[in-house]
């Protein structure tokens, strides 16, 4: 049984009640303290989109899957890539993305270790060749149960893996009382045994904030049996090709009695190398490429912000802080230099440094860009305005935050400089 931390605990009175912020509060420290709990990452993208945060969502998905393919998580990187597909329309959804996965964990050494047995298990999944693979895997359904107790029909050939929380489940046949009573916990699976009545109900009730996600059995199986006569046909052409009498050999060509063979080793497969353009990371859209070291400084005094790209030639060019919020933040460029750099960064992940006032060292926070605002027709020295979201702000940083922005409204200062610049125009006019 996974240990769960005090704060799922205290998660279940404010989810039972839909207060999704104070559950997005109360989360948010697991998170940082453990960034590899798969489970946790996920239902804090969850409880994003459930406060309307979808760039937040995002970046928790896109995070979640190089993490699970290091931990050879394979249902959790199944459960991202959903989540990533609902975030975006279809037409942007890579035809190939679940292949990508396929390959990614099959070029990993399999852990074998605590796996339990079974039709459905991530050996059994990889095991498809990879349009198998991508079938079942494009069939199954994530399944938010949340905390409300439900009925559904048992179905025999349905499987539900836990992806998070703890579900207490009971098969009720018709008209009788439950048979039986299953605690399940992370990674554990929601299935019906053989040799039950044909008309029952499965009831579930999660005890924690919970989500599974859903297998057909039934076209698992038809999977496997096609891998399974493809192999069979493959034996078959192999073991006909070793009876084939071997060919003469050329003339003066034969060995020497005593001669030394060369013996010709068969090659070993070699590891796949997996297409950068179908990585887990970036599967769920048409290929692009990811600035991860694109980054602003702004400095608070001043209001000056310099933009520098990654991967690109384009030198650095300076802006201005045009607003700040212990959430976001709003930044203005010249509008002739921001066109041309415009889609590069329409939903790219920057590196914010913030300097405030004081002798402490700068924040240095992630942040999503959520619109680029560039006026049509304008003149070249109009300025386009770039707006970001923080993502995960601790509370420090947070504090930091508000209380430069308390300390600069009690000064009467303007937080944009060009209307600091009209005031003291003015004040020298008069």
């Amino acid at each position: 049984m996974k240990p769960l931390s005090s704060q799922w605990l205290r998660l279940v009175e404010p989810y039972r009640k839909g207060e999704w912020l104070e559950c997005i509060e109360t989360l948010r420290p697991v998170v940082e303290q453990h960034p590899d709990d798969l489970g946790t990452r996920l239902l804090f993208g969850v409880l994003c989109l459930a406060t309307d945060q979808p760039a937040r969502a995002l970046v928790q998905f896109e995070k979640m899957l190089p993490l699970a393919v290091g931990q050879g998580a394979l249902f959790h990187a199944l459960a991202a890539q959903k989540q990533l597909d609902k975030l975006k329309p279809p037409t942007a959804s890579h035809d190939k993305r679940f292949v990508a996965i396929h390959k990614w964990f099959s070029a990993i050494p399999a852990r074998r270790a605590g796996e339990a047995e079974g039709a459905l298990t991530p050996a059994a999944l990889l095991a498809l060749s990879p349009a198998a693979f991508h079938r079942v895997a494009d069939e199954a359904l994530v399944e938010d149960l949340g905390l409300a107790p439900r009925e559904v029909e048992g179905d025999p050939e349905a499987a539900r893996i836990v992806l998070y929380g703890r579900v207490r489940w009971s098969v009720v046949p018709e008209g009788e009382e439950s048979i039986f009573e299953v605690v399940s916990n992370e990674l554990e699976m929601v299935t019906l045994a053989p040799g039950l009545p044909e008309r029952v109900r499965l009831r579930l009730a999660p005890e924690l904030p919970a989500a599974c996600l859903k297998f057909d059995l039934a076209l698992l199986r038809e999977a496997q049996t096609q891998a399974a006569g493809g192999a069979g046909e493959k034996r078959v052409a192999t073991n006909a090709s070793a009876k084939a009498p071997a060919a003469p050999a050329a003339p003066g060509k034969a060995h020497a009695p005593g001669a030394a063979q060369r013996v010709v080793e068969a090659p070993r497969p070699a590891r796949p190398v997996p297409d950068p353009r179908l990585e887990p990371t970036v599967a769920v859209s048409a290929p692009f490429e990811r600035r991860r070291d694109t980054r602003v400084a702004v400095t608070f005094d001043s209001r000056v912000a310099l933009l520098g790209l990654a991967g690109s030639r384009v030198a650095p060019f300076a802006g201005r802080l045009v607003n700040l919020s212990p959430s976001g933040i709003g930044l203005g460029f010249p509008r002739a230099e921001l066109l041309p750099v415009r889609e590069a960064l329409e939903g790219s992940v920057l590196t914010i440094e913030l300097q405030l006032p004081g002798a402490e060292p700068p924040i240095r926070l992630m942040a999503r860009v959520r619109w680029v605002q560039v006026a049509a027709g304008a003149a070249a020295d109009a300025m386009g305005i770039v707006g970001l979201e923080f993502i995960l702000v601790n509370a420090r940083d947070h504090a930091r935050i508000q209380n430069a922005l308390i300390a600069s409204a009690r000064a009467g200062q303007s937080l944009d400089p060009m209307d600091d610049a009209d005031d003291a125009s003015g004040a020298a006019a008069a």
